[in-house]
């Protein structure tokens, strides 16, 4: 995703980490625990960066929006999937500082 996004001419990448979800693709045969183990390596890939992004937005290390145990409350994810505006209230910040620590780093 990083090289392509390079070769779609952008010039900062930032990739996000995985939030929990209880909902499933379509047809999919994975449990929630079999899920959550993958979720859980996914993001350890992605904060270790190798892909060589400009930053990283750990929005799965947050609580509430990182508990699994915190994916079925209907104030912070519509249907277990999508953060509500109460969840990207939660996120907002995160992604905010991600901006700004690239735009410090670009000045220096």
């Amino acid at each position: 995703i990083v090289t392509a996004a390079r070769s779609a001419g952008f010039q900062y990448v930032l990739v996000a980490t995985v939030l929990p979800r209880t909902s499933l693709y379509a047809g999919s045969s994975l449990a929630r625990d079999q899920f959550e183990a993958e979720q859980r390596a996914l993001n350890n890939l992605i904060r270790a960066n190798s892909a060589k992004a400009d930053g990283i937005v750990d929005i799965a290390s947050t609580s509430p929006m990182g508990d699994f145990s915190r994916v079925t409350d209907p104030v912070l994810y519509a249907g277990s999937l999508h953060p509500t505006a109460v969840g990207h209230g939660f996120l907002a910040p995160i992604f905010a500082k991600a901006i700004n620590d690239l735009e410090t780093r670009q000045l220096q």
